[in-house]
């Protein structure tokens, strides 16, 4: 990606602590514009635990603010989650940017509402058709946005060749940073039936999760990003977990699902003996969808791709003019003051 090769990036993410959805995304993107020859630099408000070390091994600077300062004043794009990072930066410490890309990872999460000047801004993405929604009824100009869903990147593909499945799961892990209670009721059922079941998740044994891990189990269950490693990999999926789920995607719910994200939301919830029941009677069938679903990945979900597509358009973007955006919106600035500040004293310890 030439468009990016010298660049200076920053990305902004509220906290960097666990492996969870936006922290994923947030090392995912700085490793990605790494490889590509940039200079890159990222903002955050909490920082430490599982997830640094990940940073520190890959080499990415990471500023914990406000006490820490960045390494400079302007950059040539600043990528956002989170616009309690970015209102602070620009309106706080008069950072600067030609071009600013604010991302929306959910349409219920607070934190993931867009700044008021997104429409001021380079280019507005969702991560899905259900966050889009939302975003177009708050204000955001159609013509603003782009649809860039969780990803896998393009390496993940080599890995997909289909490995013998068995007739029926053996080796099962529940991947979940809130696993819902009738899965760990469902979780005790198969083990029952001396099936091995593990969970990786914030509460449990909290990894990064990789094509290796997950190439171990012949089915996972999980919602969100997993949902798009499990089906790049053709690993059987049954989706599912707090908000209830669709169970092993198909034909007849396959759009359903991906409108909101894979999350589970829109689907009822199902009791353990439902759950259960499913992933066992519903497993070879499944298997018959899983080409259907690699073909949604290379189609949807390959982050080469799709940065391809971004970059396409913010390089028909003009500069931004940042001075006019703070003055258009200079209340912002005392509005983050507050929030910021509340931030920084219900900040837990370390």
């Amino acid at each position: 990606m030439s468009y990016v090769n010298g660049k200076t990036i920053l990305l902004t993410n509220i906290r960097l602590k666990n492996y969870a959805g936006s922290e994923i995304n947030c090392l995912s993107l700085a490793k990605f514009f790494q490889k590509q020859g940039t200079s890159v630099e990222v903002a955050t408000l909490e920082y430490g635990m599982s997830i640094k070390r990940d940073f520190e091994k890959a080499g990415i600077d990471v500023k914990v603010i406000p006490e820490q300062k960045l390494s400079r004043t302007k950059y040539d794009l600043i990528w956002v989650h989170h616009s309690i990072v970015i209102d602070w930066l620009l309106f706080s410490e008069n950072i600067s940017a030609d071009q600013i890309i604010i991302s929306s990872l959910s349409a219920f999460e607070p934190y993931e509402a867009p700044p008021i000047y997104t429409n001021s801004c380079s280019l507005c993405l969702a991560n899905s058709e259900e966050t889009k929604e939302k975003l177009l009824s708050e204000g955001i100009l159609p013509e603003n946005i782009i649809l860039f869903p969780n990803y896998v990147e393009k390496d993940w593909l080599a890995k997909s060749m289909p490995k013998k499945i068995p007739s029926s799961p053996q080796n099962i892990v529940i991947i979940s940073n809130h696993i819902a209670p009738e899965l760990l009721e469902a979780k005790l059922s198969l083990e029952k039936r001396n099936l091995n079941v593990d969970i990786y998740g914030e509460q449990y044994e909290s990894v990064m999760i990789s094509p290796d891990l997950l190439q171990k189990y012949n089915l996972i269950i999980s919602i969100g990003k997993t949902v798009q490693y499990a089906m790049a990999l053709q690993i059987p999926l049954y989706c599912y977990d707090i908000y209830g789920g669709p169970g092993y995607l198909d034909q007849d719910n396959m759009s359903k699902a991906s409108f909101h994200n894979f999350s589970g939301r829109g689907f009822p919830k199902k009791t353990s003996g439902i759950i259960v029941k499913e992933i066992l009677s519903g497993y070879s069938s499944c298997l018959e969808f899983q080409t259907k679903l690699l073909t949604y990945i290379k189609k949807n979900c390959i982050l080469e791709k799709n940065m391809k597509k971004v970059f396409q358009f913010i390089k028909k973007q003009k500069p931004l003019d940042i001075q006019r955006i703070k003055c258009k919106y200079a209340i912002v600035g005392r509005h983050n003051h507050a929030l910021v500040r509340a931030f920084l004293e219900n900040k837990k310890p370390i």
